[in-house]
């Protein structure tokens, strides 16, 4: 099966690597490319970081160093991955969203947050009690091609590069089916294509499991 694998570098790569694990052949096709922006934490008792895709600890460049001995909450464990990565020791992941994040830190008795997050991003739900700070660490623009409308499946990470794709895709849709992370960016999408899967939960794993449901 070819599948085209639209989320940002490095990740695609990773996804892209998995599946050709599985057998199948993968496109790398990321329709965000993201680029870093000059950035600081503002002043404040911060208790702890939040991120809200895997792309803001990637391009937080240097600036993260100050944080990573502070907890940091995750949207996913991807995310979580990329905390990690950046430098995070203590890293508490929440599935779902930023509304999760940020009650899943109230939970945890936090009351001063800092949201490091990309220039796009959609509202949350900000419980009673939390102050969050939110920093724009990167910015991503949207591809303006596809390299082949050649290919059997899709996955999408986002409801902006949902939308971008089924502006961009100029092939049959009859014959490509779809895997989405969420029903928000399931309905981006439009109609007439073969077939559209939802994942049960905001992973990859779970998304594969979406993908594998689409092309039956």
């Amino acid at each position: 099966m070819r599948v085209l694998v639209t989320r940002p570098e490095p990740a695609a790569s990773r996804t892209a690597a998995r599946l050709r694990k599985l057998g199948h052949d993968a496109v790398v096709a990321p329709l965000l490319i993201p680029r870093a922006v000059p950035w600081r934490a503002p002043d404040g008792d911060w208790q702890a970081v939040a991120f809200t895709s895997a792309v803001a600890p990637a391009f937080g460049g240097p600036g993260l160093a100050a944080l990573t001995g502070l907890p940091a909450y995750a949207v996913g464990g991807a995310t979580g991955d990329a905390a990690r990565a950046a430098g995070f020791a203590d890293i508490r992941v929440a599935m779902g969203d930023a509304s999760a994040v940020f009650a899943h830190a109230t939970c945890d008795g936090v009351s001063r947050l800092l949201h490091l997050a990309g220039a796009d991003r959609s509202d949350a739900v900000v419980p009673p009690g939390l102050t969050v700070g939110v920093v724009t660490v990167y910015a991503a623009d949207l591809a303006e091609t596809l390299p082949t409308d050649d290919y059997d499946l899709v996955l999408l990470y986002s409801a902006r590069t949902a939308a971008q794709f089924a502006a961009l895709f100029a092939g049959d849709r009859a014959r490509v089916a779809v895997a989405a992370l969420s029903p928000a960016i399931a309905a981006q999408l439009g109609a007439d294509w073969a077939n559209i899967a939802v994942a049960a939960a905001p992973t990859e794993d779970a998304l594969f499991a979406a993908a594998r449901l689409a092309c039956k």
